[in-house]
């Protein structure tokens, strides 16, 4: 009796886990858009870091400093534990804040992408082309997770200005418009949530909540695991190097 239950809570578990996995791929499938505008800007500011390494030189150089000291003497187990929260601290916080109006992923993409140009240009100068080769691996599993993640935040950014463009379409004449504007320009997080709790627009709150929770599931379901296996696969190459 315990052993079919078991059987049954298992199939359970793997169609639960199979369908989300389907629905997520579909959902990049349908967000490509975001991700191919994510992987231009990205790729544009590696060649300009890579071109042009001399935008906050020293602020990068004391950051690169700072994470070698931070992982040094680290045993293997927690370098991938360090690895690994970085990742997903990067990738979560770059989705979910992209919900205010897509500001913190771009400004992510922007300075990974050019900090990883300059690293490449200061790998060449100071070492070879072998040493450029090492750290190809390191990006195989962390950079198209982070990039479907932070395509994600774009996509919430774009849905919360259609949201609000609706509100102050359905609110015109109603609220004066002065104070939207001036809440807008110096309160834009207050004033997306207020537009968000006190919209009487049902559907474009629920198209909106949505897109939240399809997020979250292409984040536990794709990008999760790919920075599991990005951390275990950096951690051991650094420890190993």
């Amino acid at each position: 009796m315990k052993i079919s239950r078991f059987k049954k809570h298992s199939i359970n578990l793997n169609n639960f886990i199979h369908e989300n996995f389907k629905k997520s791929l579909k959902q990049i499938k349908m967000g490509k858009s975001y991700i191919i505008f994510s992987i231009i800007l990205f790729l544009s500011f590696i060649i300009l870091g890579y071109f042009f390494p001399i935008f906050f030189k020293q602020e990068i150089l004391k950051l690169i400093t700072e994470l070698l000291d931070k992982t040094k003497g680290l045993n293997l187990i927690n370098l991938i534990l360090f690895i690994f929260k970085n990742n997903i601290k990067t990738s979560f916080l770059g989705m979910i804040l992209g919900i205010f109006f897509g500001l913190f992923p771009l400004i992510i993409l922007i300075i990974n992408g050019y900090l990883l140009g300059f690293v490449i240009s200061r790998t060449l100068i100071n070492f070879n082309l072998i040493s450029l080769w090492r750290l190809l691996p390191h990006g195989i599993f962390e950079i198209p997770a982070v990039i479907i993640s932070l395509s994600l935040g774009l996509m919430l950014g774009v849905y919360s200005i259609i949201f609000i463009i609706n509100f102050i379409k359905n609110y015109k004449g109603k609220v004066p418009k002065i104070i939207l504007v001036i809440l807008f320009l110096f309160s834009p997080v207050i004033f997306l949530l207020a537009t968000y709790f006190f919209s009487k627009n049902k559907e474009q709150m629920k198209e909106l909540n949505i897109k939240i929770i399809e997020s979250l599931r292409v984040f536990f379901m794709i990008v999760l695991p790919l920075l599991i296996i990005a951390a275990i696969i950096e951690g051991v190459l650094i420890f190993l190097i």
